[in-house]
């Protein structure tokens, strides 16, 4: 049934083993195979936004908050940088001055930090210099930098003696023959038709001719299957026990929606139930919903009423939580009408 709402959370026991759960499968056309071997450097982030600061423990430690933009690429470079730092990596900021127009406070927060977590566009670090603070400030506001703090990391992730492969759909990501319509999320692992080796997905990104592309830790020694039929199989890692095996020939797709101590922390789309099911982790407390025929965001059409992706960001919360709270067994579209006709000529694996 449409818009149905499903509790996909897994009863279950802890356990330690570790395990590679196959939830999905599917089969590709146009993929290209390209093997790179990453660096150790001194990296520039290339991230053009400005986080709000702030200081704790008597100015010893900071967080960075970049959860306020609304631009998606920028979201997700940050995401894509921070997640390839090794904790305790030493990071150097210059550019960080600030001047508060309100209160005429100033301070210069260039200096060196030490990486420490990242989660949800938040990082958190040690405080180890900065050239100059604001006397009983601890919070500084993004809009008052001056200039775009530049974010620069002596060294990534030991990466670099581990090949990775690029693999490029040439369809792009909004059809059926793509990653996205499989659901495929970074940290899953894939393989390729019947092959016995597993793929770390560690970045999924579209270039700007809109191709689809993954990059797998591991190495495929594959140049070109354009012409060609492949098996993907989608694998979830898990730890978790289960009672119910995954069901590999669902066909029903939908937004998946996890929460934490009942905050919503993520979306995903193009999910089926079983799919989302094992999104969830009792060893994490993160429980796992589905919304059938529905998107995380409202997907453009030409009709389409034209909204900023931070009213997207609030609709679609406010939604989810409202239905999440009444725990019923129907919830609503979570992406609200797509268009002033009610319909749209967009597929649910795609957006335009």
């Amino acid at each position: 049934m449409r818009n149905s709402y499903s509790n996909t959370t897994n009863y279950k026991q802890v356990t330690n083993r570790e395990k590679l759960v196959l939830v999905r499968t599917g089969v590709l056309y146009g993929l290209s195979f390209e093997k790179v071997k990453q660096e150790s450097s001194t990296f520039n982030s290339g991230i053009t936004s400005i986080p709000t600061l702030l200081f704790v423990n008597n100015n010893t430690q900071c967080f960075f908050d970049f959860t306020n933009q609304t631009n998606k690429e920028i979201e997700s470079k940050i995401e894509n940088f921070f997640n390839k730092v090794a904790p305790l990596t030493t990071f150097n900021i210059s550019n960080a001055y600030y001047y508060n127009t309100n209160t005429e406070e100033r301070a210069d927060l260039s200096g060196q930090y030490v990486f420490t977590e990242y989660f949800n566009g938040i990082v958190k670090a040690n405080v180890t210099s900065i050239v100059s603070l604001s006397q009983g400030v601890t919070r500084y506001d993004k809009k008052f930098f001056e200039e775009i703090p530049l974010i620069k990391v002596n060294s990534l992730i030991s990466t670099e003696t581990k090949d990775i492969t690029i693999i490029r759909n040439l369809f792009g990501a909004n059809t059926k023959n793509s990653f996205n319509y499989l659901g495929l999320q970074v940290g899953d692992f894939i393989s390729l038709s019947e092959a016995e080796n597993k793929y770390e997905v560690v970045e999924i990104l579209i270039d700007p001719n809109g191709i689809e592309t993954i990059k797998i830790k591991g190495t495929i020694d594959i140049a070109n299957l354009v012409d060609t039929k492949v098996l993907i199989n989608v694998y979830i890692r898990y730890t978790d026990q289960y009672s119910a095996e995954p069901n590999i020939n669902e066909t029903q797709l939908g937004a998946c929606v996890q929460t934490q101590n009942g905050v919503i922390i993520k979306c995903m789309e193009n999910h089926t139930v079983s799919q989302c099911r094992f999104r969830s982790s009792f060893n994490d407390q993160i429980d796992s919903t589905i919304s059938f025929d529905s998107f995380c965001a409202t997907p453009e059409t030409d009709t389409a009423v034209e909204k900023t992706n931070t009213d997207k960001l609030i609709e679609i919360t406010n939604l989810l939580a409202t239905n999440i709270a009444k725990s019923t067994s129907n919830i609503s579209n979570v992406a609200g009408p797509v268009n002033r006709n009610g319909n749209s000529r967009t597929g649910f694996y795609g957006r335009g």
